[in-house]
């Protein structure tokens, strides 16, 4: 991916429950880690943290099944200081699921890092098809993890222009909002997307993740980008956990500003 599930306040339930040492250590973390435990009204799903809730998500990466064979993931995390990961869990409605994501999910939530997952928009696909698609396969996350839809070029939906590819983006977006509840975030390049398509305009209630990789990391973290991709090549940083090509990114949410993202919408 060279771009890539809330009730609110007072309606979520939260507890921050304070692990000592001893017990972190017996679950196999390396000290004393805060969790921070979220259960939605309704209780459809839990979202254990292993971050307290006002800290900032300053490291993340996404990934996919290109990934699968050669990144040890738990380390990347115990080891790498990675804090968020988004997985790819669908390719429109055309090709099978992201194989990887199950695997991938499974690790992250064991250790308690946020988590997302996302569906990339094809240009050729049923807006409706690709929407339907992506939920049935996260039906388990929903509640749980961050639900992205990537709007990129290429074979993707945002090369069909301006005007067709976000009326495409539009229809995904309502149909995952009306059958999930939950406000999806929208992945694009910076310039060609987010600026050339105005989608700020057209998604004001939205939450953006932006890919750009010729300005520094976080220097476009302001208004409604809270993610940025700042690099696909990996750094020396990632290359401790992971010899190769690899996105990288950066975030402006605190823990309990992801969780809130994962919940359903007011």
């Amino acid at each position: 991916m060279h771009a890539k599930l809330v009730e609110r306040g007072a309606k979520a339930t939260i507890a921050v429950l304070c692990i000592a040492v001893a017990a972190a250590g017996a679950l196999g973390f390396a000290g004393g880690c805060v969790f921070a435990a979220a259960l939605g009204k309704g209780g459809r799903n839990t979202q254990m943290y292993r971050f307290a809730g006002d800290m900032s998500l300053d490291f993340g990466i996404d990934i996919s099944r290109y990934q699968f064979a050669d990144l040890d993931l738990g380390r990347a995390i115990e080891g790498g200081g990675v804090q968020f990961i988004v997985m790819r869990a669908a390719i429109s409605s055309y090709e099978n699921a992201d194989a990887s994501c199950e695997r991938f999910y499974r690790i992250a939530k064991e250790k308690g890092i946020p988590r997302g997952v996302y569906t990339f928009l094809r240009a050729d696909g049923d807006p409706a098809e690709e929407a339907e698609y992506f939920l049935r396969h996260v039906s388990g996350y929903i509640g749980d993890a961050i639900l992205v839809v990537d709007y990129e070029g290429g074979l993707g939906a945002a090369s069909l222009g301006p005007e067709k590819g976000v009326e495409h983006l539009k229809t995904v977006v309502a149909y995952i909002e009306k059958e999930s509840g939950v406000r999806p975030v929208i992945y694009c390049n910076y310039v060609h997307g987010y600026l050339g398509h105005n989608l700020a305009a057209h998604f004001p209630d939205h939450k953006f993740w932006v890919a750009n990789y010729n300005e520094p990391a976080g220097s476009l973290l302001a208004g409604n980008i809270v993610m940025h991709q700042y690099t696909d090549r990996g750094s020396e940083r990632s290359r401790e956990f992971y010899n190769g090509d690899l996105d990288l990114n950066t975030s402006s949410l605190t823990v309990e500003e992801w969780r809130a993202l994962a919940e359903k919408a007011e």
